[in-house]
Parts: C-alpha cells; sequence; structure tokens
C-alpha cells in the first residue's frame, strides 16, 4: 500500500508539473483570457455531461439536501481558485516557468501547514517549522543569482 501511495504521489506530481509547461506553451498562441474562456467551455461540457447522467439516472434531488453554507464556501473557493488561475497564468507567461513554479509550489506548503494551523486548530510540530524555515531560506537562495 505504501508503494502504491507513493507511485500516485509521483504520477500526481508529475502530471501537476506537467500542466504549467502545457499552458506555458498554450499561452504563446493565445491570450490568457481565450484560454480561460475555452477551459471554461470544457467545464460546461463535463457539468452538462454530469447532469444529464443524473436526470437519465433520476438522481436529481441529491443536491437538495447540501446545505446554503456549503454552496456559499463552494461560491467563494470558485472565485478563490478563479483568482489564482489568472494570476498563474500571468506569472507564467511573463517569467521563467523554471523559476516560477520552485517560488510557488513550496509557498504553498507553508500556507497550507499556516491555514490548517489557523483556520482547523491543526498542530504544527517542530519538524514543520524547520521545514518552513529551510523552503524560505531556499526561496531566498534560489531569488538571488
Amino acid at each position: 500500500i505504501l508503494m502504491l501511495f507513493i507511485g500516485l504521489i509521483l504520477i500526481f506530481s508529475f502530471i501537476i508539473a506537467s500542466t504549467g509547461f502545457i499552458k506555458k506553451f498554450i499561452l504563446k498562441s493565445c491570450s490568457i483570457n481565450q484560454l480561460i474562456y475555452i477551459e471554461g467551455l470544457f467545464y460546461l461540457f463535463i457539468f452538462l455531461l454530469g447532469t444529464f447522467y443524473l436526470m437519465y439516472t433520476k438522481k436529481k434531488d441529491f443536491i437538495k439536501n447540501v446545505p446554503y453554507k456549503t454552496f456559499c464556501y463552494i461560491l467563494i473557493s470558485n472565485i478563490i481558485s478563479i483568482t489564482g488561475i489568472i494570476v498563474y497564468y500571468h506569472l507564467i507567461e511573463t517569467y521563467n516557468i523554471t523559476k516560477i513554479v520552485p517560488i510557488l509550489e513550496p509557498l504553498i506548503i507553508i500556507f497550507t501547514l499556516l491555514m490548517g494551523f489557523y483556520l482547523f486548530n491543526e498542530v504544527i510540530t517542530k519538524k514543520e517549522i524547520i521545514g518552513m524555515l529551510v523552503i524560505i531560506i531556499g526561496i531566498i537562495i534560489s531569488m538571488y543569482k
């Protein structure tokens, strides 16, 4: 099971790393707005397929049990995601992706730990604090030539 977990993490990491480079290639032939619009069309297509599936299987009332507060959280999450996508696309279009991603990814680790601590009262261990400091030092070193 551990090997499967490690294998899936490696595959997922490769996929995530690849998408940034693919987006950089795409942004050479279209604008950020065009890319976001076309991606939106693909998401709409997937949404419509899912909706037709639910209607076909007569499961259209499954959404009635979702609390209003959850819809608000989903809306906030989507607004944050779309904003993040726009900023990310601007960064990879404007700057060297091999400089941007090695800075962004470790910062995501730090923000995840801090948000877990503040929002969910998760414990940050001494090892994680040391890890965050090493990340920050690594980012500072990598930013200077």
